[in-house]
């Protein structure tokens, strides 16, 4: 008597084979778009606070720029730049509103002025702005010199 061995010739895939393969497609795709919205987020964040050290690195230029008796540069006070001042604008002050990423991004620039001696004052300028309900600031200190 012959033995029969029955050997199976199937080409292509079952279906339970192409749902695994469909599965596994679908969770490296969620994967991949997790990464690409996270990487958007961050380049935002990114853009944001490469503004916000842009406007520092302004103001301290215009502070450095001013004279010495200034009023922007009185002793023992806190000055805050105001949107639509003139006087300000004319002296070169970066501008409030700033356009990130296509969209307006509204930024606070204050400074805080102390003398450390009879020729030397510190300036604390601090920039400050909003992004997703969260205050992020950005500070810096300058030394401004009288000049003799």
């Amino acid at each position: 008597m012959a033995v029969r061995t029955h050997v199976r010739t199937s080409k292509g895939f079952s279906l339970i084979e192409l749902m695994i393969a469909v599965v596994f497609i679908m969770i490296s795709m969620l994967a991949l778009l997790t990464a690409i919205v996270t990487s958007m987020r961050t380049n935002l964040e990114n853009d944001l606070r490469n503004t916000a050290i842009r406007l520092t690195n302004q103001t301290a230029e215009v502070l450095y720029a001013l004279t010495y008796t200034d009023p922007e540069l009185t002793d023992g006070t806190t000055h805050t730049r105001l949107a639509g001042n003139t006087t300000q604008n004319g002296k070169g002050f970066p501008f409030l509103t700033q356009t990130v990423r296509g969209s307006q991004q509204l930024y606070d620039i204050r400074w805080a002025v102390v003398s450390r001696t009879s020729n030397v004052k510190e300036v604390t300028i601090t920039v400050t702005y909003m992004h997703r309900n969260k205050t992020a600031t950005n500070t810096a200190v300058i030394y401004k010199h009288a000049t003799t």
